[in-house]
């Protein structure tokens, strides 16, 4: 139960309707990685009962690959459903462009965007599908 509640925790999200150079945006927060593998193999480890703090250390043992964003927002653009994560608690998965970081109210870019992959609890409104069949 406590992972399940932590998953779901990750996968808080808050979505508006800012613009950054005209195209909407949509401000996040949660668990992000840099590769879909890697968000895949954290969420294999807190399946297994790691604390998210945990599964995201040894992911990045190496390189800081994957974050915990819960102190600031991501600004985000040309989201993507990717697939589900299959489980107690679904996941949907994302990938998606970082253009900005929101700390405090001040939007901050990021300079060049970078892609990111990162889950939610539920499907986001107007996201496009991109599925390997």
């Amino acid at each position: 139960m406590k992972t399940l509640l932590t998953c779901a925790l990750l996968a808080t999200l808050l979505q508006s309707n800012h613009s950054i150079a005209g195209e909407a945006t949509h401000r996040l927060f949660g668990l992000f990685c840099n590769t879909e593998a890697q968000l895949d193999e954290t969420l294999a480890h807190i399946r297994r009962n790691l604390s998210p703090r945990a599964a995201i250390a040894i992911v990045n043992e190496d390189a800081v690959v994957c974050n915990n964003v819960d102190q600031i927002e991501y600004a985000l653009i040309h989201l993507v459903d990717i697939g589900r994560v299959r489980g107690l608690v679904p996941l949907v998965k994302y990938r998606g462009t970082l253009v900005g970081v929101v700390v405090g109210q001040r939007l901050r870019p990021v300079e060049p965007p970078v892609t990111v992959f990162f889950v939610a609890p539920d499907r986001l409104a107007a996201i496009r599908v991109e599925r390997n069949l």
